[in-house]
C-alpha cells in the first residue's frame, strides 16, 4: 500500500507509516464501521452503524480523552487497520474497537484475535507512545513491547471473571453470524471464564500478541534488529504457548485525528 512499508517475518510484523496516503485514508473509510462496531453490527443496514454516524461517535468519545488516552486510541485504531490490511490471511478480529460502555476505559483485552478459519485464539495488548527527545526509536519500541508484555501477563493473573464476560459479549457482537467458528469461540471464552472462577486457568496454554506503536519522526526509524532482539529474548522466558509481535511507527497521531474530525465535518 502507498505510504506504508511492512516487514513480515516468522513471529513478527513491522509497519512504517511513512505518509498518511490517500489509499490509507480510503481504507479507513472502508473499514472504520466494521473496526469500531464489529462485523455483525456493521454488516447490517442500520443507520447507527453507518460511516457518517461512526465518525460522529468516534469524535464524541475521543474528544473527552486525555492526550495519553488519545495516543492510545489512535494506536489501537491503526493496529486494527494494519491487521485488516496486511494480516487478514493470519488473523480475524473478534472484538470491536468501541467500548461496550461509552465513557469507561476498556476492561479486558485490547483486541481478541483468532486464526483465520480457526478457533485458535490470540489475546492482544496494545501500547502506544510518543518518543521523548532523550529516547531513541529502538529504545521506545523495546519499552512499549515490554510494557505490553508485562501488562497482559498481569491482566491474565488478575483472575477477574469480568474481563472474560466482557470478552464473551464483545465476541457476540463483533463476530458475524456467517462465521462457522463463532459459537465455538464463545464457548472457549466461557470455558476460560469458568477456569478463572475456579482457579484452574492455565496461562501456559494461551496465545498472545504484543503490539508497540511508536509515534516519532519517521525519518529516524527503529531498527528491525530491535524487534528481533526483543522477540528472541522473550522466546527464552515466555509465559504463554505462542506469541506474536506487531511493531509500528508513524510520525504523529494528530494526522489521523485530523482526518477523522475533517471527515465528520467537525
Amino acid at each position: 500500500m502507498n505510504g506504508i512499508t511492512n516487514i513480515e517475518k516468522n513471529g513478527y510484523s513491522i509497519f512504517f507509516i511513512e505518509t498518511f496516503s490517500d489509499e490509507m485514508k480510503e481504507s479507513l473509510r472502508q473499514f472504520l464501521s466494521c473496526i469500531c462496531h464489529g462485523e455483525l453490527s456493521a454488516e447490517g443496514d442500520e443507520k447507527i452503524y453507518s460511516y457518517e454516524n461512526t465518525l460522529k461517535e468516534f469524535c464524541k468519545r475521543y474528544e473527552k480523552k486525555t492526550p495519553k488516552q488519545k495516543i492510545g486510541q489512535i494506536g489501537e485504531l491503526l493496529t486494527h487497520l494494519m491487521i485488516r490490511l496486511f494480516l487478514s490471511n493470519k488473523f480475524c478480529a473478534n472484538s470491536p474497537f468501541f467500548n461496550m460502555e461509552e465513557d469507561s476505559a476498556k476492561k479486558g483485552f485490547d483486541v481478541l484475535l483468532s486464526e483465520k478459519d480457526s478457533t485458535n485464539l490470540w489475546y492482544t495488548e496494545i501500547k502506544s507512545g510518543e518518543k521523548k527527545v532523550a529516547e531513541t526509536p529502538d529504545h521506545k519500541i523495546d519499552q512499549l513491547l515490554s510494557t505490553s508484555c508485562s501488562y497482559l501477563k498481569n491482566t491474565f493473573c488478575e483472575n477477574n471473571t469480568t474481563l472474560w464476560h466482557n470478552a464473551v459479549n464483545s465476541a457476540r457482537c463483533a463476530i458475524s453470524d456467517n462465521r462457522l467458528e463463532k459459537k465455538d469461540i464463545i464457548k472457549i471464552l466461557q470455558k476460560n471464564a469458568s477456569d478463572v472462577a475456579d482457579n484452574s486457568f492455565d496461562l501456559s496454554k494461551q496465545n498472545v500478541v504484543f503490539v508497540g506503536n511508536v509515534f516519532a519522526d519517521i525519518s529516524s526509524k527503529f531498527a528491525e534488529s530491535a524487534v528481533e532482539s526483543w522477540f528472541t529474548s522473550f522466546d527464552n522466558v515466555k509465559y504463554c504457548k505462542s506469541f506474536y509481535l506487531i511493531a509500528l511507527q508513524k510520525s504523529t497521531y494528530q494526522s489521523v485525528e485530523k482526518f477523522i474530525f475533517d471527515e465528520a465535518g467537525l
